[in-house]
């Protein structure tokens, strides 16, 4: 994208990205919260959130006792669900540069700078430099909407989709409250309203994947942030700063937290490393592109953008996949167990008849078979599996196979796929 300030003044606004305004609307936090937590000996906790710091998560239990849980051990802490405030207008959801999604509404712009309004942050300053995508969420399609399959990414440049079904390829020129003006071919300039934009892909660079300890904070809203460092608890509030934005830091009620997730200390997630898929269709001549698109492995969602979700059980990481698929991915032996989830997706239960999908599924380390089974079924729970010994292994694969219906709702999830080391 092409930006237009000065670097003097890039420099003032540049400290201006993603800082919450005093007064911002923030919800208040109990004093005593009550969290349920995982950790990686497949404990699972409850108690109320006494602490959390760069190395450790500090749970009360019942009778008063305080006992420190390191946080490269814990999966995961869940807080109490809580609805966020609500904000009039269209909303969206912007994907920045190094992993964090906000979910909010326009509330204005200027050269450069998206102004949006989160129900769970307040106001927040974002430059386009730090965008890497912005969508519109249809009304009533919170839990499972996903255009950007059908809005994709160019391989250069800019593109704005609209509701009209239009396409504008070429520069982002600057912003304001009603829109967006792209630069096209031949020089000339159209503009967008915010009305009308339906997926915008800026042509940002993704940095490199972060690594060793790190985490997630999804809030109540559901925007999910990637914090720069290990947020930390104080007071009632994480304070935190994200990646690849200026180093101001964020102080986020604890009320306005849905969850906290941790990776890269003891363990891994398999959908997180470089991994490879290969689908093979039941049928002869198929549109190969288009059964990609709505049969293809999905990370950590389902092709049509849900949510993996088992009967009623919800999985934030993992693959989406249709039978029949084979995920392969690289462990380099520096792996000593797996374990995951696997199940028939409850998306299926939305069709009519009484098909709910059928597979067999295997998982396989070097070629040799750790895991099989057959007759997975729809509308049953999730089969949980592991820890299987991968000591040694240059390779898993992760296999779904036709099971008795063919290839009919064939919508398996492995849910949290987690790779343990040494």
């Amino acid at each position: 994208m092409r930006t237009l300030l000065l670097p003097a003044l890039a420099s003032i606004v540049a400290g201006l990205l993603l800082t919450v305004p005093t007064g911002s609307p923030a919800q208040a936090a109990p004093v005593a919260l009550a969290v349920h937590a995982r950790t990686l000996d497949e404990a699972r906790l409850a108690g109320t959130l006494a602490a959390v710091d760069a190395n450790y998560i500090t749970l009360r239990t019942g009778d008063g006792t305080l006992t420190r849980y390191a946080a490269a051990e814990v999966i995961d802490v869940t807080l109490p669900e809580a609805a966020p405030r609500h904000v009039e207008g269209p909303r969206f959801r912007a994907w920045l540069t190094c992993g964090s999604a906000l979910v909010g509404h326009i509330a204005g712009g200027k050269t450069d700078i998206i102004t949006l309004d989160s129900p769970s942050l307040g106001a927040l300053p974002v430059m386009l430099d730090h965008v890497r995508s912005l969508e519109a969420i249809p009304d009533g399609r919170a839990p499972c909407h996903d255009l950007l399959p059908e809005n994709p990414r160019p391989e250069r440049g800019d593109i704005v989709f609209d509701a009209d079904g239009d396409e504008h390829r070429g520069a982002a020129l600057d912003v304001d409250a009603d829109g967006i003006a792209m630069e096209l071919a031949g020089g000339r300039t159209s503009r967008v309203p915010w009305k009308m934009l339906r997926v915008m892909h800026l042509e940002n660079p993704e940095p490199e994947a972060a690594t060793g300890l790190r985490a997630e904070i999804e809030l109540q809203d559901g925007s999910r942030l990637a914090p720069a460092a290990l947020p930390v608890l104080e007071g009632e509030a994480l304070r935190f700063a994200l990646r690849c934005t200026p180093d101001k830091p964020l102080s986020v009620p604890i009320g306005n937290v849905r969850a906290l997730r941790y990776t890269g200390g003891r363990f891994d997630y398999a959908s997180k490393l470089a991994f490879t898929s290969e689908r093979r269709s039941f049928y002869e001549n198929s549109d190969a592109a288009l059964l990609d698109r709505w049969h293809g492995t999905r990370v950590d969602r389902r092709p049509s953008g849900c949510p993996l979700r088992v009967q009623g059980r919800t999985f934030r990481h993992g693959f989406g996949v249709s039978s029949h698929s084979l995920v392969t991915v690289p462990l380099g032996g520096k792996y000593a167990t797996f374990r995951t989830s696997l199940g028939i997706d409850d998306e299926t239960l939305e069709f009519p008849g009484e098909w709910r999908g059928n597979i067999d599924a295997r998982i396989l380390a070097d070629g040799k078979v750790l895991w099989e089974a057959k007759g997975i079924t729809g509308g049953s729970p999730a089969h949980d599996i592991g820890p299987l010994d991968v000591r040694g292994a240059k390779a898993l694969v992760l296999e779904v196979q036709f099971g008795a219906e063919l290839m009919t709702l064939d919508y398996a999830d492995w849910g949290d796929p987690i790779l343990v080391k040494p």
